[in-house]
């Protein structure tokens, strides 16, 4: 599956479950309070991360591990690291190498990224 294949039929299932069960904030307070799912366990994991408010910050960090993090449609962030930072607007794909320490803002209400890591190193802390 490509990453727009991916992140179309993300787009489709959130309009879906927008029109069942009504608004995140609401519907699903528990998940969006820990802001994170997890999708999948194959070869990779996804874990989907939901920011509820623009300016809601996954702090600076650091992974022994490569990942990716797609942005669907609909979704702005400002991604930073030490020294660089730049804004995204979904559909988007972020990779962030293994080592280098990054973060990401929410740059408007309800953002949500999927993020792409490797399921051996699923669950590695990460460091602050």
């Amino acid at each position: 599956m490509s990453a727009t294949t991916l992140l179309d039929q993300a787009a489709y299932v959130q309009r879906e479950r927008q029109a069942a069960y009504g608004d995140a904030d609401k519907a699903m307070a528990a998940i969006a309070a820990r802001w994170s799912l997890t999708l999948g366990h194959y070869d990779e994991t996804v874990m989907l991360y939901t920011f509820v408010r623009a300016g809601d910050t996954l702090d600076l960090h650091t992974h022994a591990f490569m990942h990716r993090a797609m942005i669907p449609a609909g979704s702005r962030f400002e991604w930073f690291g030490k020294i660089n930072r730049g804004e995204v607007e979904g559909p988007h794909v972020l990779t962030f190498p293994a080592g280098v320490p990054h973060g990401m803002r929410a740059l408007n209400d309800g953002a949500c990224c999927f993020v792409v890591m490797p399921s051996v190193d699923s669950f590695t802390p990460m460091v602050r």
